[in-house]
């Protein structure tokens, strides 16, 4: 059941993204800004239930990054509502850091050992951009919801980003979908489901 719960969560934070995507340099507006809440709650859940059972299976670094990629889903529903209200100014001032609490997430899960090596590459890599694009807010760089233009750099790491933590996620719901239990180590799910006896009821 939580194996199928998790997985809902990540199929619909990624469907509710990439619906969205094209609405981000308007802000979070009618039915787009219902796409981003769909998102943030939808992996707010999904990196809560993946956070716990890396816990209660050793890994911590993993559980920790899920910790902090919840409170990203957490921060990017409030940054939401804000943009809702017109809000641009508090969006802005809180962009950074909800930015930097997913980047951190990521680097955990990529110095952890419960994933694929791609997929934690590809965290890593969208990590980094989302540290740049998070270092540029703060040093006064605008987004387009506040004035800039799509093309400029700052927008197109976020872009790139959000890009690669789509596939970051894809490789998570693959390892979800392999695992007996979500955030149980991948090297060793050969040799348990080898040694596991199948039970006929």
């Amino acid at each position: 059941m939580t194996r199928r719960v998790t997985l809902a969560c990540l199929l619909t934070a990624i469907a509710a993204s990439v619906a969205g995507f094209p609405f981000e340099p308007a802000g979070a507006h009618d039915w787009a800004g219902l796409f981003f809440v769909v998102w943030a709650l939808a992996v707010f859940g999904a990196a809560s239930l993946m956070g716990i059972h890396a816990g209660r299976h050793g890994g911590d670094l993993t559980a920790a990054g899920f910790a902090a990629v919840a409170m990203y889903g957490f921060g990017t529903a409030l940054n939401s509502s804000l943009l809702a209200r017109g809000l641009l100014g508090a969006s802005v001032g809180i962009q950074p850091g909800v930015w930097g609490m997913l980047a951190l997430g990521l680097l955990l899960i990529g110095a952890g050992r419960r994933f694929r090596p791609w997929v934690r590459a590809v965290g890593v890599a969208s990590a980094i951009g989302h540290a740049v694009a998070s270092a540029a807010v703060l040093f006064g760089a605008e987004m387009p919801h506040t004035g800039a233009e799509a093309s400029d750099w700052p927008a197109l790491v976020v872009a790139v980003s959000k890009l690669l933590l789509w596939v970051t996620m894809a490789g998570w719901i693959v390892d979800v979908w392999n695992a007996p239990v979500p955030g149980e180590p991948m090297e060793d799910l050969d040799h348990e489901a080898a040694g596991r006896e199948q039970v006929v009821p």
